[in-house]
């Protein structure tokens, strides 16, 4: 998520929601609250970052809610570099895509 944020507000965006399947993670950025650990400095960062936002709204979603996301997170496994997609997204995953999409459908 901090990446995410963060490779957002490069592109220019300043106004989003960001969405995880980590109910914890979610909960803890909500109440922006910082716990005296790794992941209170993770947390941290993210709030930080939030700052620079004009808007941001933290949500959680099951799993099963964003398999396009779940997706693309376990095909970055096969990847041996950073990478990110702003228009375009890898074939591997169209399906996915195509299903989200649909269920959008009036």
């Amino acid at each position: 998520m901090r990446n995410a944020i963060n490779i957002s507000l490069q592109a220019g965006f300043h106004a989003f929601e960001v969405e995880s399947d980590c109910l914890k993670l979610v909960q803890q950025l909500q109440r922006r609250k910082v716990e005296p650990s790794a992941f209170g400095v993770i947390l941290y960062d993210i709030l930080q970052l939030a700052k620079r936002c004009s808007y941001i709204s933290f949500s959680h979603v099951r799993r099963e809610a964003n398999v396009v996301a779940h997706s693309l997170a376990k095909l970055s496994k096969d990847f041996n570099e950073f990478r990110v997609w702003l228009e375009k997204y890898p074939p591997q995953i169209h399906g996915h895509v195509l299903m989200n999409v649909s269920s959008f459908s009036i």
